[in-house]
C-alpha cells in the first residue's frame, strides 16, 4: 500500500515536472535564437523595395505589362532569373505552352460629342484601358457612334443586387454596329450578366467600354481591371470583342456626350498565339539527399496595370528572403535539411495557369514537400495568413503564426483561396475551373494533393472608399507613384514572419523538436496508464 502510494507520487511529480517541457518541446516556435536573429538582421526591406521598383520599370515599357505569356511578362522572367542566378541559387525556367496575347502599342479613346472627329471639341480619355485579352479593334483604330443601355435607379450595390434589367427600355435601343458604352455595375445586378450577353449576341457592337454608372461609386475614381476578363466572359471571347474601361470621371464624361450624334474613335492592337510561358525557379540544395523541399512562391504575371503591390511585392519579398538564405548558405552559416525552392509563377490572373502546370510538371515530389508558403501582396498594413488542411505532418500555419508572435507582428486569419497555394492544395479542383477557361489539356493524377500550402497576403489591396484603407490592386494606380500603401518596414516584417518560418522548418533542430511529438503522445499515455493501473490495484 505504502508502495503504491509512493509510486502515485512519483508518478504526479513525474507529470507536473514534464508537463511544462512537454508543452515546450510540442511548440516548435521559440524566442529567436542568436543564429536566426543573425540572419533575420541580414534582410532589408530597403532592398526589397528596391526590386519591386526595378521590376515595375521592366514592366512599364510594355503595352499590356506583364500580361502571362507577354513580351513584358517574358521579359520579367529574364529579370529574375538573373536576380536569382546573381544569388548564387541554381536557377532555371521552366517553360510551358500556352495560349497567349499581347498588345501592340497602348489603348486609345477619342470622343467627338459633335459627331466629327480631329475638329476643336474632340477630346482624349486618358484613363482607357482595354481588358486583358480584350479582342483587338480594326488596324486603324474602329470609330462608331455612341450608346448606351440604362441601369436601375439604386442608392447602394445591397439594393442593386436585388433588381432586375429594365428589358423593355433595353429592347427599344439597338446596339448593332454601334460603340456600347455600360455601367460597370450591370454585373452586380441579378440577371445583369445573363441579359447584356444576350443582347450583344443578338445586336453585335463594334466595342464596350464600361465606367461607373451610380455616384455612389464615385470614390472609385480609377478603372477596375480584372483578370483575363476578355477571355473568361463568354460573349466577349466568343465574339473577339474589343473591350475597355474608364475610371469614374472619364465615364462621367462619356456617359453625357451620349445623344445619338456622339462618336468615339478607339484602338485596341491586340493580337493572340499559342506562346511561351515561363515559372523561374531557384534552389539552395538541403544538407540530407531525401528529396525533401519548402517552398516559397509568388506570381509575377499582372493584369492591365504595372503591378507593383499585386504581385511585385510578393516576388521582391521572395528574392530577398533568397539573397539573404543563399548568401549564408554560402557562407556555411546556413544548411537546411530540406532543399528550398523558390518559385515566380506565370498565370496566376490566367487562373493559376502556372502553378498547375507546375504541379502538373512535378507530380512526384509533391508529397515531398514539406511546405509551401505562397507570397502575394505583401507590405500593407495586415498581414493575413489561410488555413491548411488535414496536415499529418509539421503544419507550417501554427509555425507562422508562433514566429509572427515572437517577432511581434500581428499575423491574422484569412479565408482559404485566392492565389497558388489552391494548386497544391486541390489540384483537381482548379484543373477543373481552368478548364472551363481554357481548351488546353493538362495532366493532373486525381486524389493528389498537399494540404500544407498557406498564403500569405497583406491588407488592404482593394479601394473601398476608406481613405488611407484603401489598396489599389487591379487598377493603374498599383505604381510606385502611389503613397502611402506599400512600404519598406512592412516588407522587412512581413519577410521576417516567412524567413524564420522556414528557418524553424529546415533547420535540424527545429524539425526535431516538431518530431518529438508523437513521443511525447506516447510517455504520457504511459504515465496515465500506469497511475489508472496502480490506482486500480490500491483499490484492490
Amino acid at each position: 500500500m505504502a508502495t503504491s502510494r509512493k509510486c502515485i507520487t512519483c508518478l504526479l511529480i513525474i507529470g507536473l515536472l514534464a508537463s511544462p517541457m512537454f508543452a515546450s518541446l510540442n511548440a516548435v516556435a521559440a524566442q529567436p535564437s542568436a543564429a536566426e536573429a543573425a540572419l533575420l538582421s541580414q534582410l532589408d526591406g530597403n532592398n526589397a523595395y528596391s526590386l519591386e521598383r526595378a521590376l515595375e520599370n521592366v514592366t512599364k515599357a510594355y503595352p499590356a505589362y506583364r500580361s502571362s505569356g507577354s513580351a513584358g511578362c517574358n521579359a520579367s522572367a529574364v529579370w529574375i532569373l538573373q536576380q536569382m542566378q546573381a544569388m548564387g541559387l541554381s536557377a532555371h525556367s521552366e517553360a510551358y505552352s500556352f495560349p497567349s496575347w499581347d498588345l501592340r502599342s497602348r489603348p486609345t479613346l477619342s470622343v467627338a460629342p459633335d459627331g466629327v472627329l480631329d475638329n476643336a471639341s474632340t477630346f482624349a480619355l486618358p484613363s482607357f484601358n482595354c481588358e486583358q485579352w480584350s479582342g483587338p479593334t480594326q488596324v486603324n483604330g474602329t470609330v462608331g457612334k455612341l450608346v448606351t443601355l440604362p441601369l436601375p435607379a439604386a442608392a447602394s450595390d445591397s439594393e442593386l443586387a436585388q433588381l432586375t434589367i429594365n428589358r423593355t427600355a433595353w429592347n427599344a435601343i439597338n446596339i448593332t454596329g454601334k460603340v456600347l458604352v455600360i455601367g460597370s455595375e450591370v454585373n452586380w445586378i441579378t440577371d445583369g450578366d445573363k441579359e447584356l450577353d444576350a443582347k450583344v449576341n443578338a445586336q453585335r457592337p463594334l466595342a464596350i467600354i464600361q465606367a461607373f454608372y451610380y455616384d455612389w461609386n464615385a470614390y472609385y475614381d480609377e478603372a477596375f481591371v480584372a483578370s483575363a476578363r476578355g477571355r473568361t466572359v463568354p460573349y466577349l471571347h466568343n465574339l473577339s470583342m474589343p473591350c475597355g474601361m474608364l475610371n469614374y470621371t472619364d465615364g462621367q464624361k462619356l456617359f453625357a456626350c451620349i445623344d445619338g450624334t456622339a462618336v468615339a474613335a478607339l484602338r485596341i492592337d491586340s493580337f493572340t498565339w499559342q506562346g511561351v510561358h515561363q515559372n523561374i525557379v531557384g534552389i539552395i540544395p538541403g544538407s540530407e539527399n531525401q528529396g525533401r523541399q519548402v517552398l516559397i512562391t509568388a506570381h509575377y504575371d499582372s493584369v492591365m496595370d504595372n503591378g507593383f503591390c499585386d504581385n511585385g511585392a510578393g516576388v521582391a519579398g521572395m528574392l530577398e528572403i533568397a539573397r539573404v538564405l543563399s548568401a549564408a548558405h554560402q557562407q556555411g552559416k546556413f544548411a537546411p535539411r530540406q532543399s528550398i525552392v523558390f518559385i515566380a509563377f506565370a498565370g496566376e490572373e490566367l487562373g493559376l495557369i502556372g502553378s498547375l502546370q507546375y504541379v502538373s510538371a512535378h507530380q512526384t515530389e509533391l508529397s515531398k514537400m514539406d511546405a509551401i508558403i505562397n507570397l502575394d501582396c505583401l507590405g500593407n498594413r495586415n498581414l493575413t495568413v489561410t488555413p491548411t488542411r488535414n496536415v499529418s505532418g509539421v503544419d507550417i500555419r501554427p509555425i507562422l503564426m508562433n514566429a509572427s508572435a515572437d517577432l511581434g507582428v500581428r499575423l491574422s486569419d484569412n479565408e482559404p483561396g485566392g492565389s497558388d497555394q489552391e494548386s497544391f492544395i486541390d489540384p483537381v479542383k482548379v484543373k477543373d475551373m481552368f478548364a472551363s477557361f481554357w481548351d488546353v489539356p493538362v495532366n493532373i493524377t486525381p486524389g493528389l494533393n498537399n494540404s500544407n500550402a498557406v498564403l500569405l497576403l497583406s491588407y488592404p489591396i482593394w479601394n473601398m472608399g476608406q481613405g488611407n484603407e484603401s489598396g489599389w490592386i487591379h487598377t493603374l494606380k498599383d505604381a510606385q507613384s502611389t503613397t502611402g500603401w506599400v512600404n519598406e518596414s512592412r516588407l522587412q516584417e512581413q519577410m521576417a514572419v516567412t524567413t524564420l518560418a522556414v528557418l524553424r522548418v529546415t533547420t535540424p533542430t527545429a524539425t526535431a523538436q516538431a518530431d518529438m511529438t508523437p513521443f511525447i503522445a506516447i510517455v504520457a499515455a504511459i504515465i496515465v496508464v500506469m497511475a489508472i493501473l496502480l490506482v486500480y490495484r490500491r483499490k484492490r
